[in-house]
């Protein structure tokens, strides 16, 4: 065809699509609009998902009452609003939570004043953080309706405790190692989403120096389970220059940094700490640690304990059966990937080696005791995580 005495090519025939005709073919863009679109409503799911949980957790928070510790941490974050960062003339416990909750409690006072909410809000959105990080390492290589499965399985199992009144005391109540969960799985899922990174290793080391600062646990359970883990994947793979050596060395860079640093803000005048409770029972007590370690892991999964609601109820009953089932479903999702041990990733290999020695940890101390579950609470989303990715969807990873 001719257009004005010259022949028709590619750019009329590309300024007529532009002006209206039809080209027979689909407008350029419309996918990506589309995509953009979903995008959107999937994000808006997740916030509004977000809130709604947010809300459901602050509710049963406020069922509990503020205690002493609670009541400490709030006046501590206040001490930091106002300048005292370092927090001079405190004399602090154990677990200090200094990195995590007190700057989060810190934040929730400068919004609302200290009052009493502060401790129920910061319970709430410590526990939804919580939630967060593990859904995020639940759904690592996974798509499509498999992330909705995997993320209700860890919602689910993280929700089961905190119908009882043992699990919201643990779990929603004072801050006390729950939080310390959120440099636990952080680590994890920084390896297991960008292990050869450049910035993996001294990320990591913050990470880790940070967790150590506000919770002895994290130099227990995941500085160990990071080396032990690391090791294994060197050995396997007969090479030293791994990126798993980077992560082991910067595992190990953590434990000087994390001392280095608390001795700097001991000399700039920063708080006292009471020294961990670290030592190891006799041999002889170890059988009776057992049973009070099962007692505790059935406690934190919500398959033993009074419901908040009434203690007589059916829903109590019902309450621990469904606890239990999940109990039994992530002791199996960890059977699983010790069976599939070399086939496995980084974050299931780290979630089951954080969990034994966790458990041997706490078996072989003098801290077990009828109401010292908090002490091993990182068991409870190591498992849920573990019990979400049993399935592995063909178009994913796992």
């Amino acid at each position: 065809m001719h257009r004005n005495g010259r022949p028709s090519g590619p750019l009329d025939r590309a300024a007529s699509t532009v002006a209206g005709e039809p080209s027979g073919q689909r407008p350029v863009g419309l996918g990506d609009r589309r995509r953009a679109e979903r995008r959107l409503w999937v994000a808006a799911a997740w916030i509004g998902g977000g809130v709604v949980l947010f809300a459901v957790l602050l509710r049963i928070s406020l069922s509990w009452p503020m205690d002493s510790d609670g009541a400490n941490n709030a006046l501590q974050a206040w001490d930091m609003l106002h300048g005292h960062l370092l927090l001079p003339g405190w004399v602090i416990g154990d677990a200090s939570v200094y990195t995590f909750e007190l700057p989060l409690y810190a934040i929730i006072e400068f919004c609302f004043g200290l009052t009493g909410v502060v401790f129920h809000i910061g319970a709430a959105l410590t526990y939804l953080i919580v939630m967060a990080f593990s859904v995020a390492l639940a759904c690592t290589n996974s798509h499509g309706a498999s992330v909705a499965a995997r993320c209700g399985v860890v919602v689910g199992v993280l929700a089961a405790p905190i119908v009882t009144q043992q699990g919201v005391s643990i779990l929603l109540a004072a801050p006390d190692h729950i939080g310390t969960s959120v440099f636990l799985l952080g680590s994890f899922l920084l390896i297991e989403r960008a292990p050869a990174r450049r910035f993996t290793p001294p990320l990591l080391a913050v990470i880790l120096c940070a967790g150590q600062i506000g919770d002895g646990l994290v130099l227990y359970v995941a500085v160990p389970a990071v080396l032990l883990v690391s090791a294994y994947r060197i050995l396997a793979a007969r090479k030293i220059r791994t990126s798993d050596t980077a992560i082991a060395v910067a595992a190990a860079v953590s434990v000087p940094l994390a001392s280095l640093t608390r001795a700097v803000m001991l000399h700039f005048g920063g708080y006292s700490q009471i020294p961990p409770r670290t030592a190891i029972s006799p041999i002889g007590q170890w059988p009776e640690h057992l049973v009070l370690t099962w007692r505790a892991i059935r406690t934190l999964y919500g398959a033993f304990g009074a419901t908040v609601i009434d203690a007589h109820a059916p829903l109590s009953g019902v309450a621990a059966v469904f606890g239990l089932a999940c109990l039994l479903a992530a002791a199996f999702g960890f059977a699983k990937v010790v069976w599939t041990w070399r086939s496995a990733s980084r974050g299931e290999q780290l979630l089951c080696v954080a969990t034994v020695v966790n458990l041997a940890a706490y078996v072989a101390s003098t801290l077990p005791s009828t109401y010292s579950s908090r002490e091993i609470v990182a068991v409870l989303p190591c498992g849920a995580v573990r019990l979400s990715r049993l399935h592995r969807p063909a178009t994913a990873g796992g």
